[in-house]
């Protein structure tokens, strides 16, 4: 059997979250033995890129969420630095969602104290990998509303 784009977002489903844990799942579950370099280069192959995964939370939100601001912002030489991927202001609350991939995807120090400063200022930040994690970013900020 191989190791599918939707078995890895299972797993992460299911707690996964290093190459070390799809490693040990593919000899729990598969009864396949990987070197860490195969399970690294099956995660490359399979795991789509980050706006794929932009894409799907983005429309998302604006399905459950149609009367959200939803911006992506953008990446580039005359942006600041750090900021969160998406913008989303729902209800007067600001939410910044840092997009990654999964079990690949890590955000960098900067990304971290941007995200901590967000909260400190009241809103919500998260690093999020698919829509679901988005939502529930999104259901935490307003479940005092």
């Amino acid at each position: 059997m191989n190791i599918t784009r939707n078995l890895l977002h299972e797993w992460y489903h299911g707690g996964a979250r290093t190459p070390a844990d799809v490693q040990r799942l593919a000899q729990e579950n598969l009864g396949l033995t990987l070197t860490a370099e195969k399970v690294k280069k099956i995660l490359e192959d399979q795991i789509p890129l980050e706006q794929w995964y932009q894409t799907r939370i983005m429309a998302a939100i604006r399905q459950l969420y149609p009367e959200a601001f939803v911006r992506k912002i953008a990446a580039g030489v005359y942006s600041e630095r750090g900021f969160p991927d998406v913008l989303v202001i729902i209800d007067g609350l600001y939410i910044g969602l840092e997009i990654k991939r999964p079990f690949l995807g890590k955000p960098t120090p900067l990304q971290l104290d941007t995200i901590e400063a967000i909260k400190r200022a009241g809103g919500t930040a998260r690093v999020v990998c698919l829509p679901e994690e988005a939502v529930e970013a999104i259901e935490y900020a307003t479940a005092g509303l």
